[in-house]
């Protein structure tokens, strides 16, 4: 992706833009694009590219275009905005920048790119990499103090768990799970679940067993990494 010509003088030519999505939609008000993603017409002026729920990048008749993963900042939501999208959205150690011009700059969701190749509502890399830094560190240390005797008690007594890791209608709890130190086994269900396993309930047996055996399984901390990861910087973006 990039932009077809050199920023030079705020002369741009666009791949992407109002115009490219209007003549896509060629008069509809949606059409699929790929896999779970949609050229959307919001209003007169405006079209989005629409993953899932989320308006990941909408077209301004005015030539702006604004970015938004809507907290998901996944490796999908990163390819739509690439595909879609003249900047280049990018990640270093689980930092997202984005290339607009010749200039980077820190990924905030609401941020607007300018045909002229200036940026409004940009994050501050440094503060980004800072704060991500510090999350993996926690999410390290968490996953770390997991012993065979944790996993044995928390999976053979879940009936007191947090509520809301029981019912599954949000990850905002996951940080404060992380500052408390509070592993259990709603917790790791919902990691081993998001890690796409088709049996979450077997992995779950294979976990405890090998606990009950004296090891820490990496079905299980590979899992949680990764569900916290995402949870933690999700709930960053959010705030």
């Amino acid at each position: 992706m990039g932009f077809l010509t050199p920023p030079l003088e705020g002369e741009h030519v666009f791949t992407y833009s109002y115009h490219w999505a209007e003549s896509t939609l060629a008069g509809r008000s949606r059409r699929k694009l790929t896999h779970n993603t949609y050229l959307v017409r919001r209003s007169d002026d405006t079209i989005a590219v629409l993953l899932h729920e989320t308006d990941i990048v909408t077209f301004q008749r005015s030539g702006d275009v604004m970015l938004d993963s809507g907290g998901w900042l996944t490796p999908v939501t990163k390819d739509r905005m690439n595909r879609y999208c003249d900047a280049m959205v990018g990640s270093t150690k689980g930092v997202w920048h984005v290339t607009w011009g010749s200039t980077d700059h820190g990924f905030a969701d609401g941020m607007v790119l300018h045909p002229d190749g200036s940026v409004s509502g940009g994050g501050d890399l440094r503060a980004a990499a800072k704060a991500n830094a510090e999350r993996n560190a926690a999410i390290a240390t968490f996953v770390g103090g997991i012993t065979p005797e944790r996993i044995v008690k928390a999976f053979t007594n879940m009936g007191g768990d947090c509520l809301y890791c029981q019912w599954e209608t949000t990850t905002d709890c996951a940080a404060t799970h992380v500052e408390e130190d509070y592993f259990h086994g709603h917790l790791a269900y919902r990691a081993i679940k998001a890690k796409g396993f088709p049996n979450p309930d077997l992995i779950m047996s294979v976990v405890l067993s090998e606990a009950r055996r004296g090891h820490v399984d990496r079905l299980l901390t590979d899992s949680l990494r990764r569900y916290l990861r995402n949870a933690l910087t999700k709930a960053a973006v959010s705030a």
